[in-house]
């Protein structure tokens, strides 16, 4: 796939399920912690659910510049993968189902996406995409 100057999206309107790496290594470090607590439990953790679209939306506000996407065909990603069409049907259909109230009564303090953008997220972004080629471009 060749650089568009566009975010990938190959998921649909379904809410992503997603959590800070600093919110999962604080429920790592609380299991080691208190073993007793957490040894034989399996417990799905998430900070947030947003859309794709409101993922971007919400970036483009951290940002303050505009984040264009593209959503991509089914039928282009199994022509360009038939796992990564797998994973994103599963997505788009099921996608996780962690307890974002339960994740919260564990780590009070897990950030949203606009908390984790506010922090760190924003940063890492905009760095990111200053080291990408601009449309017309080519690496």
């Amino acid at each position: 796939m060749e650089p568009t100057g566009k975010t990938v999206v190959v998921v649909g309107a379904t809410g992503l399920q997603i959590m800070a790496v600093d919110d999962v290594g604080f429920v790592a470090a609380l299991a080691f912690s208190r073993p007793e607590d957490w040894i034989g439990r399996e417990i799905a953790l998430a900070g947030d659910e947003l859309t794709p679209v409101q993922i971007a939306a919400t970036i483009e506000n951290a940002l303050g510049r505009p984040l264009p996407y593209a959503r991509i065909p089914i039928e282009e990603i199994r022509a360009f993968n038939e796992d990564f069409a797998y994973a994103t049907e599963w997505l788009n259909e099921r996608g996780y189902r962690a307890d974002i109230t339960a994740t919260r009564r564990i780590h009070p303090g897990a950030m949203n996406f606009p908390t984790w953008l506010e922090r760190t997220g924003a940063a890492r972004i905009a760095a990111f995409l200053a080291t990408q080629p601009t449309a017309g471009q080519h690496a």
